[in-house]
């Protein structure tokens, strides 16, 4: 699954909630279901979460790298890039809506 928000990681509202139930649900549901979700590395992420180098992508020249980390029994892939870096602002929402286009339409 792609997503935004986690619990745990990265929390602006609702979001998060919903997307950790529905993977842990997942989990529940049988011991064999393996759940990977995807998110931008944000820069707001906690230093707690553990991220190890997975990969590095290149597309159209453009470098991306790719951290690993597991939360709850979820495998969680980041991908890093300049865009998710919230200097301007806490919010992965913002500050404007042009900031906040250009940064989802770099994770798509």
């Amino acid at each position: 699954m792609i997503g935004v928000e986690y619990t745990g990681l990265v929390k602006q509202g609702g979001l998060a909630e919903a997307l950790e139930g529905l993977s842990q649900g997942i989990l529940k549901q049988n011991s064999e279901n393996k759940v990977n979700l995807i998110f931008p590395k944000f820069s707001n992420i906690p230093s707690t979460v553990e991220m190890t180098p997975f990969k590095t992508c290149t597309n159209n020249e453009v470098e991306f790298k790719v951290y690993r980390a597991q939360k709850d029994g979820v495998d969680c892939y980041f991908i890093e890039h300049e865009a998710f870096n919230l200097k301007d602002s806490p919010s992965i929402y913002g500050p404007t809506a042009t900031q906040q286009a250009e940064r989802f339409a770099i994770f798509s």
